[in-house]
Protein backbone atom coordinates (compact mmCIF):
# COMPACT_ATOMS: atom_id res chain seq x y z
CA UNK A 1 0.00 0.00 0.00
CA UNK A 2 1.76 3.59 -1.27
CA UNK A 3 1.84 6.40 1.70
CA UNK A 4 -1.39 7.78 0.25
CA UNK A 5 -3.41 4.43 1.12
CA UNK A 6 -4.25 3.63 -2.64
CA UNK A 7 -2.67 -0.17 -3.25
CA UNK A 8 -0.68 0.27 -6.62
CA UNK A 9 -0.51 -0.32 -9.69
CA UNK A 10 -3.70 1.68 -10.50
CA UNK A 11 -5.23 0.51 -13.77
CA UNK A 12 -8.42 2.00 -16.18
CA UNK A 13 -11.68 1.19 -14.60
CA UNK A 14 -14.34 -0.96 -15.70
CA UNK A 15 -16.65 1.56 -17.65
CA UNK A 16 -13.19 3.42 -19.04
CA UNK A 17 -13.81 6.46 -17.32
CA UNK A 18 -11.62 6.83 -14.58
CA UNK A 19 -8.41 5.37 -12.92
CA UNK A 20 -8.96 2.43 -9.97
CA UNK A 21 -6.36 0.66 -7.52
CA UNK A 22 -6.30 -2.39 -7.34
CA UNK A 23 -9.34 -2.56 -4.29
CA UNK A 24 -11.23 -0.77 -7.30
CA UNK A 25 -11.09 2.25 -5.35
CA UNK A 26 -11.30 5.59 -7.31
CA UNK A 27 -7.72 7.67 -7.76
CA UNK A 28 -8.61 11.42 -7.89
CA UNK A 29 -5.81 13.13 -10.12
CA UNK A 30 -4.85 16.56 -8.59
CA UNK A 31 -2.57 18.27 -10.79
CA UNK A 32 -0.61 21.92 -12.15
CA UNK A 33 0.99 22.82 -15.19
CA UNK A 34 4.15 24.25 -14.20
CA UNK A 35 5.33 25.47 -17.15
CA UNK A 36 8.01 27.98 -16.02
CA UNK A 37 9.44 25.27 -13.57
CA UNK A 38 10.99 23.58 -17.12
CA UNK A 39 14.28 24.02 -17.51
CA UNK A 40 14.92 25.48 -14.34
CA UNK A 41 16.66 22.80 -12.22
CA UNK A 42 17.18 25.27 -8.91
CA UNK A 43 13.62 25.66 -8.49
CA UNK A 44 12.23 22.65 -9.86
CA UNK A 45 12.45 20.39 -6.71
CA UNK A 46 11.17 22.95 -4.38
CA UNK A 47 8.05 23.47 -6.21
CA UNK A 48 7.44 20.15 -6.73
CA UNK A 49 7.70 19.65 -2.85
CA UNK A 50 5.29 22.61 -2.19
CA UNK A 51 3.09 20.97 -4.66
CA UNK A 52 3.54 17.41 -2.85
CA UNK A 53 2.03 19.05 0.08
CA UNK A 54 -0.81 20.74 -0.99
CA UNK A 55 -2.08 17.30 -1.73
CA UNK A 56 -1.03 17.37 -5.87
CA UNK A 57 -0.03 14.20 -6.91
CA UNK A 58 0.23 15.13 -10.71
CA UNK A 59 1.97 17.65 -13.50
CA UNK A 60 1.30 18.36 -16.98
CA UNK A 61 4.24 19.52 -18.55
CA UNK A 62 4.21 19.72 -22.69
CA UNK A 63 7.56 19.82 -24.05
CA UNK A 64 8.29 21.62 -26.99
CA UNK A 65 11.28 20.43 -28.59
CA UNK A 66 12.53 21.85 -31.91
CA UNK A 67 13.04 19.26 -35.17
CA UNK A 68 15.79 19.68 -37.65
Amino acid sequence: MGASGYVYPFRVSANGRYLVDQNNTPFLIMGDNPHAVVGMASVAEAYFADRQTHGFNAVWMNMLVATP
